[in-house]
């Protein structure tokens, strides 16, 4: 091995395109000059001047580095580069809207002075637009690498120079087309892409311009979150079908940004766009991160940090160069003293997950805006660890990450010296000084667990009740104040809650007639403090005509879209009809007023439609039993039922010869005309989930406005079912606004045109679903994508399915319906972990109670501990392990302090495992 020893030198350069002063005055450049030609042993020469006198050797390789300006405001001459690379954060101005959005009440860190800073770093929660773009890079530099890669491995005799011309642009040795890179010609994807270029290289070609001068340059555009996003996506669309098809063959390691650190003098001064050019004297507490993706996904990643003996290294000196000084010294490598560094210290890293703000975050909704006219596809995770075990030390560090496939990457290796962190006052200045009584400023403020909100909100006032009709009675009140902000209103009727609202107003239906009322109502905020209950108002229904229907449970929670006959509609989809006191029975009473008749249809609430083939239901006055479809009898229920349980459109038992094939999205949906008369088709009872664009039907609202196509939705059409197995699938991903699937049967050998059979809408939230006839085979092999080249194909595998119903949401695969979204934490925790030890789990959704019953963890037989929580897909939690008291919190191996773990619910039932390293008090 050798070990090149280099030199730089730095040459002052102008850059003529700035205008208005500063950089582009001659002023500006000459002060420039001054300042670096002051130094000793600088000598001033141009380009020229200086080639002529050191002419480099024909041989030899010449490395040019594009360096920091010297001469501009913000970042040009800061090592960070920071006019357009800063890390996430949170601008001063920006924390109004941040914890209105986060339900959180941050603020800005002050400076020893007392000073608030311009910006607070925070790899929790902050935002940069053009920090994402790094983020981005490492989803399109993993696939465009990873395809390269299989491609070569796939064909060792692929390309090589061959001419002078090859051979001035690259190297000796098979490799890609470095002109298919610059100038390409799609190749024929039906012949092994012969006569053009391959998908490793289309997906270089566009992203090479995405790593540019403009991927950031135009001082902070509008569109600098635009211009990478569509060159990624375009090298996305080349790259990721091919690698997804041949995952089983990567053999490329994470894609990893070079580490950052923050801040960037660790125990020291800080006065950076950062801190928004704030001056900061922080304590010795710093954090080392990084974005990183890999196709076959992230096992491991870790910062790996030593400390050198000394306080100051010698640029010739090669030991703090190298992973391994002591094997390499005793190789005869020249120049390495293994005895100058100490051992690597591994660090984990924390994970935040991007993809919920990939393309922006609500809280800078200029910058979401324009995110979301070019959306990004694929992101990296931002990893980061903090680290606090240094003081007045050099050390070196780096980063190493593992994919799936054992595949691994290592960083370069960098230096950083901490300082003390410690400082004294002296003639109004803060001095560093590892004597120093005065600790310096913590940089990073979430993360902890942010204090929880425990202000309620004020009781709201001036709170009245209204009749509206002798089954309604509407609530109004002036909206509530909070510390923070009012979320939402409990609304109680005689002592009992009967539900929530955002909004301050409210309107009770279904009421009974002549029958008095009282209400009261509570604010509440995102963290769930609520106020005192409001003065309480009264109101009495008036006398009118009642009608009651006892709906038969076809829709699992059926709805009635109802007005008294000639009146005005109900707001589709309706209100839905309470549980009845009969078994299998739905039941709800309507007061019309003067009117003798209640005309109606029915739906599940989700677009699905049961309106008597288009001309409604006719309730009169009194006690009806209605049966889907179409059964209308006087009087209550003779005999209760058992649920039927195929929902929502359950098979009729009564009159099975009138049982319809699709359902009819119901005609009352438009105001104009008081009483819809256009009649649909006569038969379809089964309603697609997009609107259709038949015959317009009479609506007085936003109801769908079209007879439906007769094509079945997700849900299996009622009629008789076809000769042989079938296969019901319900699919859940949160990436995907459309989802197709492509997929063969068992035993068969063709496949479904790509993309696949587009899925449709479900009974269950978030799912879209299909049933597939099988015939006489046993199952299928099958596929996912949104329709437009994005593909879940399980790493490459596939899924397979059997007969009956399955259900699939985050890859992970059960049979029968979808279940409750649902996640089960498993914990496992250190030997010296008290075997009666109680172990918590605290977060944002129990307000970071360290001890919550609620929360509690059970030891299984196994040493595990365990806990299933309810948590709503893609609503992402903050959360850490206790064992009753923060005292006693999870902590790093060496004791330090983590940041919140995260984790955003993929859906369905899901694990989650977790290694608790170390308990704070041991």
């Amino acid at each position: 091995m050798r070990i090149w020893s280099r030199r730089s030198r730095f040459v002052v350069a102008h850059d003529g395109d700035n205008s208005s002063g500063r950089a582009g005055s001659e002023e500006t450049w000459r002060n420039a000059g001054n300042v670096t030609y002051a130094s000793s042993g600088v000598t001033g020469m141009g380009i020229d001047e200086y080639l002529r006198s050191n002419t480099p050797a024909a041989s030899d390789v010449v490395h040019v580095q594009d360096g920091s300006w010297i001469d501009t405001r913000d970042s040009s001459s800061d090592p960070t580069w920071y006019h357009w690379h800063l890390p996430f954060g949170i601008w001063k101005g920006q924390f109004a809207a941040f914890n209105q959005v986060n339900g959180t009440a941050y603020a800005p860190k002050k400076n020893l002075a007392g000073v608030q800073e311009g910006m607070t770093v925070s790899f929790e929660k902050g935002y940069h637009y053009l920090e994402r773009n790094f983020a981005l890079l490492q989803a399109s530099l993993n696939y465009a690498k990873t395809a390269e890669q299989i491609w070569l491995d796939e064909h060792p005799n692929y390309w090589k120079p061959g001419n002078p011309m090859d051979r001035e642009v690259t190297y000796e040795g098979n490799q890609l087309n470095p002109w298919m890179l610059s100038y390409p010609v799609k190749g024929n994807a039906a012949n092994d892409y012969a006569g053009g270029a391959n998908p490793a290289e289309l997906a270089w070609y566009f992203l090479l311009p995405a790593m540019d001068s403009g991927f950031g340059y135009y001082d902070e555009n509008v569109d600098d979150s635009v211009k990478p996003a569509l060159s990624f996506n375009q090298s996305l669309y080349f790259s990721k079908p091919y690698v997804s098809q041949k995952l089983a063959k990567d053999k490329t390691g994470p894609s990893v940004w070079w580490p950052q650190r923050y801040p960037y003098n660790p125990g020291s001064a800080n006065v950076s766009k950062a801190e928004g050019w704030t001056l900061q004297h922080y304590n010795n507490a710093f954090a080392i991160y990084t974005y990183a993706f890999d196709t076959s996904g992230i096992s491991e990643i870790k910062v790996k940090v030593r400390a050198h003996r000394d306080k100051t290294a010698d640029a010739a000196d090669n030991t703090f160069k190298v992973y391994d000084p002591a094997a390499l010294a005793a190789a005869g490598v020249p120049g390495i003293d293994p005895v100058k560094v100490g051992a690597w210290t591994e660090y984990p890293m924390n994970v935040r997950d991007l993809s919920a703000d990939i393309n922006g975050v609500d809280w800078q909704p200029s910058s979401k805006t324009i995110m979301q006219k070019v959306p990004a596809t694929d992101i990296g995770n931002l990893y980061f660890s903090y680290i606090s075990d240094y003081r007045d030390q050099l050390l070196d560090y780096y980063i190493e990450a593992k994919d799936a496939k054992g595949n691994v990457t290592k960083s370069d290796i960098q230096q950083v010296y901490v300082g003390a962190g410690k400082y004294t006052l002296e003639n109004g200045k803060y001095k560093e000084s590892i004597q120093g009584t005065i600790e310096g400023t913590h940089p990073f403020i979430t993360d902890v667990p942010a204090v929880p909100d425990t202000e309620a909100p004020a009781v709201p006032g001036n709170f009245q009740a209204t009749v509206v009709n002798a089954s309604s009675i509407g609530l109004t009140w002036n909206a509530a104040t909070d510390n923070i902000r009012v979320t939402g209103y409990e609304v109680y009727r005689n002592g009992v809650k009967i539900g929530t609202t955002a909004s301050t107003s409210y309107t009770d239906s279904g009421l009974s007639a002549s029958t008095a009322y009282e209400y009261r109502i509570k604010a509440y905020d995102a963290s769930g403090n609520l106020s005192g209950f409001s003065a309480a108002a009264a109101a009495t229904t008036p006398a009118g005509n009642n009608v009651t229907i006892y709906y038969k449970q076809g829709y699992s929670t059926p709805y009635i879209h109802y007005r008294p006959a000639g009146g005005t509609w109900t707001t589709a989809p309706g209100v839905v009809i309470p549980a009845s006191e009969v078994a299998g029975y739905n039941k709800i009473t309507i007061n019309i007023g003067a009117a003798t008749q209640l005309e109606a249809c029915f739906n599940n609430g989700s677009g699905t439609w049961d309106s008597n083939g288009g001309s409604n239901y006719l309730f009169g006055i009194g006690t009806w039993t209605y049966t889907p479809t179409g059964n209308i009898q006087a009087g209550g229920p003779v005999t209760p039922t058992a649920t039927p349980t195929v929902a929502p459109t359950a098979t009729p038992t009564a009159k099975p010869s009138e049982t319809p094939t699709a359902t009819v999205i119901p005609t009352p949906t438009v105001k104009p005309s008081p009483t819809p008369t256009i009649a649909p088709s006569a038969t379809p009872t089964v309603a697609p989930t997009v609107a259709p664009t038949a015959t317009s039907t009479v609506a007085p609202t936003v109801a769908p406005t079209a007879t439906p196509m007769v094509a079945p939705t997700a849900t299996p059409v009622p009629t008789a079912t076809p000769a042989g197995n079938t296969a019901t699938i319900y699919y859940k991903n949160t990436a995907f606004s459309n989802s197709y699937i492509h997929y063969k049967l068992d035993g068969a050998t063709v496949w479904t045109t790509s993309p696949g059979v587009q899925m449709q809408a479900s009974d269950f939230s978030g799912y879209k679903s299909i049933t597939i006839p099988l015939g006489s085979a046993t199952g299928l092999t099958a596929a996912f994508n949104n329709g437009s080249g994005t593909w879940d194909s399980n790493g490459g595998n596939n899924y397979h399915f059997g007969t009956g119903s399955s259900s699939l949401a985050g890859g992970s695969l059960t049979t029968g319906e979808p279940q409750a979204d649902s996640v089960t934490f498993r914990v496992s925790v250190p030997g010296s972990t008290p075997s009666n030890a109680p172990v918590y789990l605290t977060g944002s959704f129990n307000s970071w109670n360290a001890a919550d019953p609620a929360y509690l963890l059970t030891r299984g037989s196994d040493g595990i501990y365990s806990v299933t929580l309810n948590l709503p897909a893609g609503s992402a939690v903050t959360y850490k392990l206790t064992r009753g008291s923060w005292g006693t919190v999870e902590t790093t191996s060496s004791g330090a302090e983590i940041a919140n773990r995260t984790l955003t619910p993929a859906g369905g039932a899901q694990t989650v495992t977790i290694s608790v390293q170390r308990w704070k008090d041991q």
